[in-house]
């Protein structure tokens, strides 16, 4: 078995040193495919790979367009040249909870060719400290984590061209479901960050795919992961961290989707994002 990750990044420096290196602890490899960052991403993985050497291979666009499913299946194909068996989708804000870095690879011997394995998401809710445990659709999420590869499975758009929101290539096979603590996903952890990205997603599907769907249900999709109606939150279990190394996340700074979100605003003016909830930056 050779276990690679995927990782797509663009200005994750906030996250990138936690996430990076959990991953590695379970990962034999991990394709960094850096999009178009202008953090401190690329300096964090480049410090990640001296500390692992031969571990992580780096891909890079600096087209700003974010074409997920041609990306997606770039890395596929150069985890397949480098002979992976076995391919871990990680997204740079998402983190295997620590007690189950050492148990993981035994999960997953006896996966048949096209399977996939999902693991609960655990949503870190408002800080680092707690994740929301209510009836939201966040708290009762599965999330695709590993599939065993071959050659039918393709990450490609869809007729119209749509690139986003396909986690798993198409052609995948059997889900297995496996009740273990499962992924943190942080990107609800602040606020500020959750907000500019979901407003951002809304205005480029608008701009890019303007006949898919109305305001109306761009608002609705969107808005989901910024709904706390019902809020409840817990306290994070102590196992689920890596606690040396937590100091790597920082929740302070500007999110980059701010200033994209300013710039499409002024390249196009308010009137075309008309019906759109943009929260205030308009």
């Amino acid at each position: 078995m050779k276990l690679v990750g995927l990782m797509m990044v663009r200005d994750e420096d906030w996250i990138l040193g936690y996430s990076l290196r959990v991953a590695l602890k379970w990962c034999d490899e991990v394709i960094i495919f850096n999009h178009a960052s202008t953090d401190d991403t690329q300096y964090i993985v480049n410090d990640i790979a001296y500390e692992h050497p031969g571990r992580i291979i780096i891909m890079y666009n600096g087209n700003p367009d974010w074409d997920e499913m041609n990306q997606r299946q770039q890395t596929l194909k150069m985890a397949r040249e480098r002979g992976a068996t076995h391919i871990a989708i990680i997204d740079a804000d998402e983190a295997l909870t620590a007690d189950q870095l050492p148990k993981i690879k035994e999960l997953i011997q006896n996966l048949k060719d096209g399977e996939s394995i999902a693991v609960p998401m655990i949503p870190i809710w408002n800080d680092l400290d707690h994740y929301r445990d209510d009836n939201s659709v966040w708290s009762r999420a599965w999330l695709s984590l590993i599939f065993k590869d071959w050659l039918g499975l393709t990450w490609r758009p869809e007729k119209g061209g749509y690139q986003h929101h396909h986690r798993l290539p198409y052609g995948i096979g059997k889900e297995i479901r496996l009740k273990i603590p499962g992924v943190m996903h942080l990107q609800f952890a602040n606020k500020r960050r959750l907000l500019a990205k979901h407003v951002l997603y809304r205005m480029v599907d608008y701009l890019r795919w303007p006949k898919r769907d109305s305001v109306e249900k761009l608002n609705k999709k969107y808005d989901q992961a910024l709904n706390e109606e019902n809020l409840h939150r817990s306290p994070c279990q102590e196992e689920w961290w890596d606690t040396d190394l937590r100091k790597h996340i920082t929740l302070k700074g500007i999110p980059w989707q701010e200033n994209e979100i300013r710039r499409l605003l002024l390249k196009h003016g308010p009137k075309k994002f008309e019906g759109l909830n943009l929260y205030g930056y308009e």
